[in-house]
């Protein structure tokens, strides 16, 4: 098979990931800090050892700005519902936000008597029209700005420096959706100007599902959203008041912590990645140029300002016909749909379509399979 889905999750991993949590869950699979006997002690180690890793890559001090969740989704409705919310509070979000985003906005709309406002486009490159958001931001001065990081449909890098630094001018809360971008880009240059920073193990950075998290930057003492046992003073019906076990509950996933940590030691670099994604991208748009039937959405929006990820359509079919086609005539895997972000789609034109065909690339993917997918293309327009 050829995987083209890498922006949903990485695939394969590579071996050391697999070594690391076939060990763990051979020889240390307890519950970590449940125990005094050395094997929770040492599954407790891994954790930290892990959390230290993802530390030094957010560019954070402290581990204790690290919350672990099993997924980014989850962390979103922690950090959203951790919020202290008064009515009428405005949330401002980016036209391409996720719905682990969205749809919890959306309830804070309706349980809180929030208001939330979009940011604009320019219409013909379908970048955040900045002048116009910043704007918004100092007339609005909401509570919260998400912005994601890098567009799961289009691939498209948003501006986050200059719209969280206007945000902080305002003190606004900011919480940026990393589900893309973890392992993709560099997050020093956010971490003076960003409160929240979610993160997935599974995608770019090369892990396992069941890990992923957020980083408070700003140490903002959020509310707990999750209760249950952490291993410490069980006896009191309370969460502690502050540290990682107010946040953290529940039995870990040492198995998943295990592979993070692996995929952490064994990634290769920003820069590394970052060109192999551009290039295979700018690649495919070149093969593709003279076939007169291929969509490319957001095709006009810089490619140096995109990573990774084309959406795409073709004339006379439905993007879940292509994506049949692709996996059972040419063993070709990508993803078709709305790619749960509700909004994008208005300034991309892809309803007709029942949303895009979504190829995105990765750490393994090669030229030659972007050949292959070329052709798979030519043949679908051919014969239909």
């Amino acid at each position: 098979m050829i995987y083209l889905d890498y922006a949903a999750t990485s695939y394969p991993k590579s071996e050391e990931v697999y070594k690391a949590m076939e060990d763990v869950m051979r020889n240390v699979s307890v519950n970590a800090g449940r125990g005094s006997y050395h094997l929770a002690k040492k599954a407790e180690e891994l954790i930290i050892a892990t959390r230290s890793k993802v530390a030094r890559l957010a560019a954070v001090p402290d581990i204790g700005q690290v919350v672990f969740a099993p997924s980014a989704t989850i962390a979103a409705n922690e950090i959203l519902n951790g919020i202290s919310w008064e009515a009428q509070d405005r949330i401002l979000v980016s036209p391409y936000e996720h719905n682990a985003i969205m749809r919890t906005t959306e309830h804070l709309r309706q349980t809180k008597d929030l208001q939330i406002d979009v940011l604009p486009l320019q219409p013909d490159t379908l970048e955040i029209d900045i002048a116009k958001s910043m704007d918004l931001i100092h007339l609005y001065k909401p509570k919260l700005i998400c912005l994601t990081q890098i567009s799961n449909v289009t691939g498209y890098i948003l501006p986050l420096e200059v719209l969280c630094k206007a945000a902080k001018e305002e003190q606004c809360l900011v919480c940026i959706d990393g589900a893309q971008g973890f392992g993709l880009l560099p997050l020093e240059p956010l971490k003076d100007c960003t409160d929240f920073y979610l993160f997935a193990g599974h995608k770019s950075i090369g892990g396992p599902f069941g890990i992923g998290g957020y980083i408070n930057y700003s140490k903002y003492p959020l509310k707990p959203f999750l209760y249950g046992g952490n291993g410490s003073d069980s006896l009191n019906l309370s969460l502690p008041e502050s540290g990682i076990k107010r946040y953290e509950v529940g039995s870990p996933d040492i198995i998943a912590v295990a592979g993070l940590q692996a995929a952490i030691e064994n990634r290769v670099s920003y820069e590394v990645i970052y060109n192999h994604e551009q290039e295979l991208i700018q690649y495919f748009r070149q093969q593709t140029a003279d076939l007169d039937d291929l969509i490319l959405f957001a095709k006009d929006t810089p490619t140096d300002k995109c990573l990774g990820i084309q959406s795409f359509a073709i004339e006379g079919f439905l993007a879940n016909e292509v994506g049949q086609i692709l996996d059972e005539e040419f063993d070709i895997a990508v993803r078709t749909g709305y790619h749960c972000a509700p909004l994008i789609h208005d300034a991309l034109l892809s309803k007709p379509y029942g949303g895009t065909v979504r190829m995105s690339v990765g750490r393994y993917t090669t030229k030659e399979e972007i050949d292959r997918m070329v052709e798979a293309l030519e043949d679908i327009m051919e014969y239909g």
